[in-house]
């Protein structure tokens, strides 16, 4: 009877460490679900513009609202998370990440003020995105000028002014912008 009480209990055993196992994968394999606000979506163009930069990512679905101004990821790990959200950068978008897990990668750069500077990779695909570039970096105290125009993803900011507000103009606007210049290192 001793053996049997032994198999008993070592089947027993098995059965909960097989049951805890299942349960700490399962939690490791949840899905992580991102809400990214206050992006720059004005236009279809905009929202497939997102969603194609998400498509590259495997593992991580997409959902845009341009009335909301959001997207939603929800991904299988959190690498893919963040890859997505660098993927949505490089398409020159930017927001609010409600994870703290994941992050717009930060844009470094001297903080010295400066007569010029070019932006790249800023998000324009019609005249809305183009007046909301405009009115973010006319903002920036010292800007006198720039030639930012209609679906031109580069533009030059001039004036005697800190790349750091240019920089957050745009980030505030919904755009990740790429500083070029020998002073600037991005992520």
């Amino acid at each position: 009877m001793k053996t049997l009480d032994k198999y008993f209990l070592a089947h027993v055993l098995a059965v909960a460490l097989l049951f805890t196992t299942s349960v700490v994968l399962a939690a490791d394999s949840a899905p992580i679900t991102v809400t990214i606000s206050e992006m720059h979506l004005c236009c279809k163009g905009c929202t497939s513009a997102v969603e194609k930069a998400c498509v590259k990512v495997p593992g991580v679905k997409c959902t845009t609202s341009q009335d909301e101004l959001t997207t939603v990821l929800v991904a299988d790990t959190t690498k893919n998370m963040q890859q997505a959200l660098d993927e949505i950068a490089a398409a020159g978008f930017c927001g609010s990440v409600d994870n703290k897990e994941v992050e717009f990668k930060p844009i470094k750069f001297t903080d010295a003020k400066v007569k010029g500077l070019e932006v790249a990779h800023v998000h324009n695909c019609c005249m809305a995105c183009t007046d909301a570039i405009k009115g973010a970096v006319e903002a920036v105290p010292g800007v006198t000028g720039n030639d930012v125009k209609n679906k031109k993803v580069s533009f030059i900011v001039e004036g005697d002014f800190s790349p750091d507000e240019v920089v957050k103009a745009l980030q505030a606007a919904g755009f990740y912008p790429t500083i070029k210049g020998k002073d600037t290192k991005q992520p």
